[in-house]
């Protein structure tokens, strides 16, 4: 996974997510040492309980697409192919981590911003 975030320049999202207990805290500081040896990397991480949303999960992609910036510039230097990868892999991760099982999703969310 860290390999594949620091290819080539661009910034990248890393979303990490899991029940209490499982090591969120120690892979983030990990990621941060091996980072640090590569490239810099922004130490404002926050961490939020849950995210709930009325909606399903492509309706989640798009909501982050329009409405958070690291995500948005990230479809923006995309051309359509690598858009389209970029949203397959953004619906497979919030697919796998949605904790809602009534077509809503739920995530609990750790950020860098």
């Amino acid at each position: 996974m860290f390999d594949y975030a620091i290819e080539g320049s661009k910034a990248q999202i890393a979303l990490i997510s899991g029940e209490a207990g499982l090591g969120k805290s120690r892979l983030i500081s990990e990621a941060k040492i091996r980072a640090s040896k590569d490239m810099p990397i922004d130490d404002d991480h926050r961490t939020y309980p849950s995210f709930n949303y009325s909606f399903a999960v492509p309706g989640v992609v798009d909501f982050y697409r329009q409405n958070y910036g690291p995500i948005y510039r990230a479809f923006a230097a995309r051309d359509a192919e690598g858009q389209k990868a970029l949203r397959q892999h953004l619906e497979q991760v919030f697919s796998e981590y949605n904790r809602a099982t009534d077509g809503t999703t739920r995530l609990s969310l750790n950020f860098w911003k």
